[in-house]
């Protein structure tokens, strides 16, 4: 269950001002990972294709793994578009009716500790970016973005937790070089999400990583 994580996995909702809560023994001394938004359409972009992009998108979430699993848990009394309630009930739903999401956190990651803060009403931004979600000294928190739909949610809870995955577990048998450990984190965190969701976003920014790292990376 999400709630037993070795008793370890906890949440908080904080509002514009509040801090977010850090683990007691800060074992995730580099610098935060994080899921960006998908970025808008260039200006001047018609209409025409703008519908044409999102019908190619909404073929991709249906054929993908993510939606498969969404439909076998909900079938029609919840779509991937529906915009879900930011509570910690939801996801813990969602983290046990998910098998892909399942295995990665309550197996994968079982007792590693990590909190969870949900930000509904702040838009997270970074580097002069829109973010969802970011993983940073053990706490996952989730933005504005990550709820505007069930499809977004489980991207970035996916995306996330394959980060925290990958700085417990892989981060430190990479190269020392600190900008080329945030690419490769960065790569295969978007690739596993590419995988689960079908994304063309996280596809687009799992090549572009992939430019970025040696080979034997991919």
């Amino acid at each position: 269950m999400f709630g037993s994580i070795s008793g370890a996995l906890s949440a908080e909702l904080t509002g514009e001002g509040g801090a977010l809560r850090k683990c007691p023994v800060d074992i995730f001394s580099e610098r935060a990972s994080m899921r960006r938004e998908s970025q808008g359409a260039a200006t001047g972009m018609t209409v025409s294709a703008l519908n044409h992009v999102a019908h190619r998108m909404s073929i991709k979430i249906i054929t993908s793994t993510m939606a498969h699993e969404f439909e076998e848990a909900y079938g029609t009394t919840k779509s991937l578009n529906d915009a879900p309630p930011a509570t910690v009930d939801e996801i813990q739903r969602l983290t046990d009716d998910l098998p892909t999401l399942n295995d990665l956190v309550n197996d994968k990651l079982s007792g590693q500790n990590i909190k969870l803060s949900l930000r509904p009403n702040i838009v997270g931004k970074s580097g002069g970016g829109y973010i969802q979600g970011l993983f940073a000294q053990g706490t996952l928190t989730l933005f504005k973005g990550a709820f505007r739909s069930y499809g977004d949610l489980i991207s970035t809870l996916y995306h996330e937790y394959n980060h925290a995955y990958n700085m417990i577990f892989l981060r430190r048998n990479w190269p020392t070089n600190l900008k080329l450990r945030d690419n490769i984190d960065e790569y295969l965190a978007y690739k596993a999400e590419y995988g689960y969701t079908s994304s063309t976003f996280a596809k687009s920014q799992m090549n572009y990583y992939k430019q970025l790292i040696p080979s034997n990376y991919h």
